[in-house]
C-alpha cells in the first residue's frame, strides 16, 4: 500500500526538528527565490553594473542577504516559526495514514524518524520521456506486536519536478562490489 502526499517528508522532518535559522528560511523559499526574485535581481544588477562581473556578484550577495534577513527578522519579530507549524500539521495528518498501512506509530515517534539514504535513477516513462526518480529512505520508529519500538524502513519516491511524493515500505538494495585481493 502506498501513501501519496504533496510535500517532501524528509524536509517536513527537518523543519520540525531544526531551530529557526536563516538557512531554514532559504531551504523553504528555494522555489520563489530562484523562479521570481533571482531573475529580477539579476536583471537589475546587469542593467546597473556596467557589465562588471564583480559588481553583479556583490549586488546579488547583498540582495540575497537582504532577502534572508528580512524574512528571518519578520518571523523572529513575530516569535513564530511558520515552517515548523506547517510541518507539524503535515506530520500529524500523516500518522493516521501510516497507521492504516499497519505501521503503528505516533506523532512523537514520527518526529524521531531518521533519513539514511538516497538513490536517483533515470527512467523512461510510457510516453518515452526520460524522468529522474529520486528515492529517499527513512527509518520510522513504530511499535511491533509486543509493544516494543522498532524501526520500519520506508521509501519516498518522487519524480523530480513534480509535487507528488509516494511513501511506501521499502529499503535500499545492497550492491555487490568486487573485492580485489592484493598479493
Amino acid at each position: 500500500m502506498n501513501i501519496v502526499i504533496n510535500y517532501d517528508f524528509i524536509e517536513a522532518l527537518m523543519d520540525v526538528n531544526t531551530p529557526f535559522t536563516p538557512m531554514k528560511v532559504m531551504r523553504n523559499n528555494k522555489k520563489p527565490f530562484f523562479k521570481i526574485y533571482l531573475p529580477i535581481y539579476l536583471t537589475a544588477d546587469i542593467a546597473f553594473s556596467n557589465g562588471k562581473m564583480s559588481n553583479i556578484l556583490s549586488g546579488l550577495a547583498i540582495q540575497l542577504s537582504a532577502f534572508l534577513g528580512i524574512q528571518a527578522a519578520l518571523y523572529l519579530g513575530l516569535k513564530s516559526d511558520p515552517y515548523k507549524e506547517r510541518s507539524d500539521l503535515r506530520l500529524k495528518s500523516l500518522v493516521p495514514m501510516l497507521n492504516s498501512m499497519d505501521i503503528d506509530t505516533t506523532y512523537d515517534l514520527v518526529k524521531k524518524s531518521e533519513y539514511y539514504g538516497r538513490v536517483t535513477n533515470l527512467v523512461v516513462n510510457e510516453h518515452k520521456v526520460p524522468q529522474l526518480i529520486e528515492s529517499k529512505y527513512v527509518l520510522v520508529p513504530s511499535y511491533d506486536y509486543k509493544g516494543d519500538i522498532v524501526d520500519t524502513s520506508m521509501v519516498q519516491e518522487h519524480v523530480v519536478g513534480s509535487n507528488s511524493y509516494v511513501l511506501s515500505r521499502g529499503r535500499t538494495k545492497k550492491k555487490l562490489k568486487p573485492v580485489y585481493q592484493s598479493i
